[in-house]
C-alpha cells in the first residue's frame, strides 16, 4: 500500500503528525487538502491519540486554540479537505446556511422544482383535486393515501395546503 503522504518520524507531536498528512505544496494562499482519511463528505479525520477530530477543525485549534460551543469551522474555498486556516473562519450554523446559498450551493434551491414538475412527485395536479374533494367528503386520509399509494402524512399536508398549494400550480 503506497501512502498519499509522508509519515512523520515515530515519536513525533501530535502537531507534527497532523501537518504529515497536509499536502501544502501550493503554497500558503492555497488550499491545502488533508491526504490522509477522510470522513464520507470529504473531509479530513483526524486521530490525535484520545478521539477523532474533522482535519480543518483540529487545525484551526492548532492554530488559533479552542474554538467556542456553537461556532463553526467554515470554508472560504468550499474545499471539504482543505485544512489552511487562512480559508477558515468562524460562524453559526446560520451562517453556514447564508454562505451557502449566497455561492448557489444549496441542494434544494428555495425556486425548487414543485408539484408535478418534479421528477419525484407520484401525483399529478388532477389527482390533488381529487384528493382534496375526497377530503372534503370526510373520508378518511389513510383510505385516500392508500388509493393514491402514497403515506397518509402526506394527504394531510395536502389537505391544509402545506404540499401541493394552489399558487404552485402551473397557469
Amino acid at each position: 500500500m503506497t501512502r498519499r503522504y509522508s509519515a512523520a518520524p515515530r515519536g513525533a507531536t501530535v502537531e507534527a503528525r497532523f501537518w504529515a498528512k497536509v499536502d501544502r505544496s501550493g503554497g500558503p494562499d492555497a488550499c491545502w487538502p488533508w491526504t490522509a482519511g477522510c470522513h464520507d463528505a470529504g473531509y479530513g479525520v483526524f486521530w490525535d491519540g484520545a478521539r477523532f477530530w474533522k482535519a480543518h477543525r483540529f487545525a484551526w485549534m492548532l492554530a488559533h486554540g479552542s474554538i467556542t460551543d456553537g461556532l463553526k469551522r467554515l470554508h472560504s474555498c468550499d474545499n471539504p479537505p482543505c485544512v489552511n486556516t487562512a480559508h477558515l473562519f468562524l460562524g453559526t450554523q446560520a451562517d453556514n446556511m447564508r454562505d451557502m446559498m449566497a455561492k448557489g450551493r444549496e441542494r434544494h434551491p428555495v425556486e425548487a422544482v414543485r408539484g408535478a414538475a418534479n421528477g419525484h412527485a407520484h401525483l399529478t395536479w388532477v389527482d390533488i383535486t381529487a384528493i382534496r374533494e375526497r377530503g372534503a367528503t370526510g373520508e378518511p386520509q389513510r383510505s385516500i393515501g392508500r388509493a393514491y399509494g402514497v403515506d397518509h402524512g402526506t394527504i394531510g399536508f395536502i389537505l391544509r395546503g402545506v404540499s401541493w398549494r394552489e399558487e404552485w400550480r402551473p397557469t
